[in-house]
């Protein structure tokens, strides 16, 4: 080893040394180039790209100690034909740009590298070019007018996923500044007031680029600087309301009656009305079901929507008059109640209200009689023992389901044998003499009321 010798280069190791009798040279070749590789790099990385946007395509050839000795070379491969774009020698390094792409350039691509008998290909990267997507504009909530000191939210819908986009939004065709606040797909305004109002549309941008989806189309926001006031109204068969009538309240709200909840006052606007077994709050609907005089008096409407309300006015008032239903009262019009067999009886239905608008209905122990219902009298010509039983009459409206209440009961009581009087002399003494005052008296069970009598003498 006395003579040992070292060279050194690039591409190998030289070692020498020389014995009493012999040189000997050993070569050892390392090859640097096994880890070389060419690396494809995309700006954008994602495939799917829109239309009039600039892709960049980089390729780069690293860890070579021949960099200055590759030529690189782009190719496309489209509709099963491949095609190379350009070339370029000793670089090591090469970028082709697609600037503004079209359909066409859809499409497969990579790089090649060659080096005298060395060739490296990259990985590859498919291109796709589609139109860019349409924008959907809407309100939140979706209302035709909104008022001052309510919030709304635009939202701003871009059906595409392969982009994350910017937002850019605009009222009247200038771009929105410090009016709402922005968050992502979403402009929100916390408070509306008339400054507002307008015609909105939104768009969506790549980041960092000038590429843009279609516009959205117009949507409108109409801010009316007045409170609206309810119209409160009464449906009602007819004009008048009477105790056991279902009456209904009505509050709506112009033209949109969309997104409000109602509030119902009577007497006072200070505590609203709640659901009761006799009312109840339907939205735009107050229902009373069976009227009483009690719930007469002076309502009012209001309607909130909002998650923190807007309210509205206060309808204007409206006055419930509620009349008591006029009693049915019954009369017998012979004024007796024991009937015998073959006697004649009426029986009259009367009620306070005298206007033709009444039907009769009539009941024996509870059954309905099928009986002429426009009559106010219920009349038995020849009485039987069938006849007996506990009558009540009942009037019913003619326009209307509506009844008044039962009358008052009259028992009938029909009996089957005519009575025979009891003839009795009234006389001081047993013996009657000439000049005395006689009296003489008849009677008919225990029940006088109505008889006629007829006296009659035999000599």
């Amino acid at each position: 080893m006395r003579d040992l010798q070292t060279a050194r280069g690039r591409k190998q190791n030289m070692y020498a040394f020389a014995t009493a009798t012999w040189l000997i040279l050993i070569l050892f070749v390392r090859d640097t180039e096994t880890s070389a590789q060419v690396v494809l790099i995309t700006d954008p990385q994602r495939s799917n790209v829109i239309l009039q946007e600039t892709v960049y395509l980089t390729c780069e050839v690293r860890n070579s100690a021949l960099s200055n000795r590759w030529k690189l070379s782009w190719k496309r491969r489209r509709g099963g034909v491949e095609t190379t774009l350009s070339s370029a020698a000793g670089e090591g390094f090469s970028a082709y740009f697609l600037n503004k792409v079209v359909q066409s350039d859809s499409a497969l691509y990579w790089c090649e590298a060659t080096a005298g008998y060395r060739r490296m290909i990259s990985s590859t990267h498919s291109l796709t070019v589609t139109p860019p997507p349409p924008a959907v504009l809407t309100l939140e909530p979706a209302r035709g007018t909104f008022y001052p000191s309510e919030k709304v939210t635009l939202k701003c819908d871009i059906q595409n996923g392969h982009i994350r986009w910017t937002y850019l939004w605009f009222r009247d065709r200038a771009s929105l500044g410090g009016a709402g606040s922005g968050s992502g797909s979403e402009f929100t305004i916390p408070a509306l007031d008339l400054s507002h109002g307008g015609s909105y549309y939104c768009r969506g941008q790549t980041p960092g680029r000038a590429v843009y989806t279609e516009k959205s189309d117009y949507v409108t926001l109409a801010v009316d600087g007045n409170a609206p006031k309810p119209l409160l109204t009464l449906d009602s068969p007819s004009g008048e309301v009477v105790t056991g009538d279902t009456v209904t309240l009505s509050c709506r709200v112009g033209a949109d009656p969309a997104g409000w909840k109602y509030l119902w006052y009577r007497g006072t606007q200070t505590a609203a009305l709640t659901s009761t077994d006799s009312s109840s709050t339907d939205g735009p609907r107050y229902t009373i079901r069976s009227a009483a005089e009690s719930h007469r008096g002076e309502y009012w409407c209001r309607a909130g929507r909002g998650s923190d309300p807007f309210y509205t006015l206060y309808s204007a008032s409206l006055k419930l008059d509620i009349t008591a239903v006029p009693p049915m009262v019954l009369t017998l019009q012979t004024g007796w109640t024991n009937i015998f067999n073959g006697e004649g009886v009426t029986l009259h239905c009367d009620i306070q209200d005298r206007s033709p608008v009444w039907m009769y209905r009539w009941y024996r122990d509870g059954q309905e009689l099928p009986v002429d219902t426009t009559k106010d009298a219920y009349e038995i010509l020849s009485a039987d023992q069938s006849d007996s039983g506990m009558y009540a009459c009942k009037g019913q409206h003619k326009e209307r389901v509506l009844y008044t209440g039962s009358s008052n009961m009259i028992e009938l009581r029909v009996s089957g044998n005519a009575p025979k009087p009891l003839l009795t002399l009234d006389s001081p003494s047993g013996e009657v003499v000439t000049g005395d005052t006689v009296t003489l008296s008849c009677r008919v069970g225990a029940d006088p009321a109505g008889w006629k009598y007829l006296c009659s003498s035999f000599d």
